[in-house]
């Protein structure tokens, strides 16, 4: 019977490894394939080029993948293309001339297209807020929503340039109009070119039928159209307060069109470009399949879609994007080139590719990993969520210089007599040693993400009043031997997240710790740990 009761938990105990480690190494292995994507588009495509719709739609996926990796190269690629735009879209000065109909030049201001732009300098002034990133997002947007029109978004791709960008600006400015106007101009789109019966949009005007068939007779829903709506809505939802009045309207709007989008999808996987016909323009599309992946995945990872209805949705699809669309090269292939609608006769191959196919691909991989690392996430956020009740404490007192005054300290009856202060410094090195990699990481609006930004934003005002004699926190740095130790774990924070921890301090406050440093030589090591002690600061 021992025997028995020993086999069955050596058994247990190696199934649960290998099922964690089949989905781990799953998640992996996508996150591979987004390196290969977005380090092959890197390498061959220089980031200097205008902000027009199709490179600002790869930006959303690269910002994506950033939020996701951490990799310091994607943002810095988008930074570069951000600068070399001026943080603009279209540059007319003119407000007697800007215009929303189609256009291409420096006039077409008020056209979504010059406007997606937006989203990525918004995504990037959230990582180090500067007025100059979002100035000119704001000043167009703001005069936009100052105009009685509201036809703004006559096409559908514009819904997914533009509506992000009015939650996303909503979210800096607190200014409830964008969410105002943000409803005001979809239903303005919806009179236009959505079908209430299908729950899907026509590109424009133009192609609503009877107006506009399809080869055979039906209505001609364009794939890469319908993709950019709903990846858009996925977007808007993530950032739309769930008290707005009208995000119910949203989130309806979203599960119908999920609902028809998964009916009509091709037993491949992928979705063809006039998604109801499937012989007007037969084979895959790439970019329209992308955003679809995305807004499902999205759906399912926020609790808005069932993940029992649209898992084997997604399964499909990924399986196409991932073997077929997905090129040894890292290319992404099978895109339709621009355009605006499913022409029949045109040649989409392995070697169609282009920038926005690959901001969907990226788009839809990162929200897979999300997936793919939830169970995983579960336990981290409960790992997060302890560390900020204990770090919480310690830093939202010391930032408001009254660590020292409401942390009492208890001492044994062999207390050694050294002076009781060295508590306050221990408490703060060592916590700030321990969760500075953590601090380092990229901001997002995660609960994680949220915990991070306050803890930072405390942090650095507790480095500030530990080294100010004139604040209450000012820390024994001095007299005793004792601090050499704890010195030294807050000299360790800094070596952990220089950029997110030292940078950021004022000239003074670094000033103050290389002389507080310095003056630790004063402390003869013994040859011990010690030593290192004092090798770190």
């Amino acid at each position: 019977m021992n025997k028995l009761i020993g086999t069955i938990i050596f058994c247990v105990a190696a199934a649960l490894p290998a099922a964690v480690c089949a989905r781990d190494s799953e998640a992996e292995k996508v996150r591979k394939m987004i390196d290969k994507v977005n380090t092959h588009w890197q390498t061959t495509h220089k980031p200097e080029v205008r902000s027009f719709w199709d490179n600002a739609a790869y930006h959303t996926g690269n910002m994506e993948a950033y939020f996701l990796t951490g990799n310091e190269s994607y943002r810095a690629y988008s930074e570069k293309w951000a600068a070399y735009n001026e943080w603009k879209g279209a540059k007319s000065k003119d407000r007697s001339k800007w215009k929303y109909s189609y256009g291409e030049t420096d006039e077409y201001v008020l056209f979504g297209d010059y406007q997606i732009c937006f989203q990525t300098y918004a995504d990037l002034y959230n990582l180090s807020p500067a007025d100059y990133k979002i100035r000119r997002a704001r000043e167009v947007m703001e005069y936009q929503m100052s105009t009685p029109n509201k036809d703004y978004w006559w096409w559908s791709d514009g819904l997914y340039m533009v509506m992000p960008v009015m939650t996303k600006l909503y979210k800096i400015t607190h200014n409830r109009l964008y969410l105002d106007k943000l409803y005001e101009y979809i239903t303005c789109s919806d009179k236009i070119m959505f079908d209430k019966d299908e729950n899907l949009y026509y590109r424009d005007a133009k192609y609503v039928y009877p107006k506009h068939k399809s080869v055979n007779g039906k209505k001609d829903f364009w794939v890469r159209g319908d993709g950019w709506v709903f990846a858009g809505l996925a977007k808007v939802l993530k950032d739309l307060p769930e008290d707005y009045v009208h995000y119910d309207f949203f989130v309806d709007k979203y599960r119908k069109m999920a609902k028809a989008i998964a009916a009509i999808q091709q037993p491949e996987g992928y979705w063809t470009r006039s998604m109801m016909d499937a012989e007007h323009a037969p084979g895959p599309e790439t970019s329209g399949t992308a955003f679809f992946t995305y807004g499902f995945l999205w759906g399912i990872n926020n609790n808005l879609l069932s993940e029992t209805e649209y898992m084997p949705v997604v399964k499909k699809a990924w399986k196409y994007l991932s073997e077929t669309a997905l090129q040894k090269n890292g290319a992404v292939g099978y895109v339709q080139p621009i355009g605006e609608k499913a022409i029949p006769g045109q040649v989409v191959n392995a070697a169609s590719t282009a920038n926005f196919g690959v901001g969907a691909f990226l788009l839809a991989a990162c929200e897979y990993v999300r997936y793919l690392e939830a169970p995983e996430n579960e336990d981290r956020l409960y790992w997060c969520r302890l560390a900020y009740k204990m770090a919480a404490p310690v830093l939202s007192n010391m930032a408001k210089g009254e660590l020292q005054k409401n942390m009492l300290v208890e001492v044994s009856p062999t207390w050694d007599g050294r002076n009781i202060k060295v508590t306050y410094m221990e408490a703060f090195g060592r916590l700030m040693a321990g969760i500075a990699p953590w601090l380092s990481l990229p901001d997002d609006d995660t609960e994680e993400g949220k915990m991070r930004r306050q803890l930072r934003e405390w942090a650095l005002k507790s480095y500030t009043n530990a080294v100010d004699p004139q604040s209450d926190d000012y820390l024994l740095w001095r007299n005793e031997g004792q601090p050499l130790v704890d010195a030294a774990y807050i000299a360790e924070s800094f070596l952990r997240a220089y950029d997110q921890l030292w940078m950021p301090l004022d000239e003074t406050t670094k000033k103050r710790y290389i002389e507080e440093f310095t003056q630790m030589r004063r402390v003869d090591p013994p040859y011990t740990n010690w030593l290192l002690f004092s090798s770190t600061t």
